[in-house]
């Protein structure tokens, strides 16, 4: 199975970007407040000079956790900012990533199923939060997900008996997309 892109455009392509307000609340209020929390005992120690706790960082200390704090937070925010769910139908295989998501860090951040290695698949309405705990990149006790936002997808099961969930905003499209292509190309 080539691992590259198909020269040919896809049958389907659906690309969905992690917008949801919620998810942008929290995670800003969160880097927010930790970052403030920081900058507040950086001020507290280093311009008026009165160490915070039992037990202060030196100040060359606080000046490398501070850099620290704020370069994770803004990689983690460019990150979730950039982070999409690509689904993609081609005459022969399922393209499933989770843009920029490398595999060697994240295994399964992208899939490539050939069409002929799948037994069924059908639409279903998923509860996110109480089937597999939220969105994104999820695992339960049954199946995989790859979900970014609502309620509807593909419920997928293998030959081999592995099952995973695409949540699509177009879900009844992928449906279709996917039976045509493998109408088109049945399994040899």
């Amino acid at each position: 199975m080539p691992n590259s892109i198909p020269a040919d455009p896809p049958l389907f392509r659906e690309v969905q970007p992690l917008r949801s307000l919620w998810l942008w609340l929290v995670m800003l209020g969160t880097y927010g407040l930790t970052l403030g929390v920081f900058v507040w005992i950086g001020y507290q120690q280093l311009l008026l000079g009165q160490p915070v706790g039992d037990n202060p960082l030196p100040n060359s200390g606080l000046i490398s956790l501070i850099v620290i704090v704020s370069i994770l937070s803004i990689v983690s925010i460019v990150l979730l900012y950039r982070l999409k769910l690509i689904v993609e139908v081609y005459p022969d295989r399922l393209w499933i990533w989770f843009y920029p998501l490398s595999t060697r860090l994240i295994p399964n951040a992208k899939r490539i199923i050939n069409l002929s290695d799948i037994r069924d698949y059908q639409l279903r309405t998923y509860r996110p939060l109480r089937d597999y705990g939220g969105w994104g990149l999820r695992r339960s006790w049954r199946d995989r997900a790859y979900t970014v936002s609502g309620t509807q997808g593909v419920q997928v099961t293998l030959h081999s008996s592995e099952a995973f969930l695409i949540g699509s905003q177009r879900a009844q499209e992928l449906v279709d997309t996917i039976a045509v292509a493998i109408a088109q190309h049945p399994a040899a």
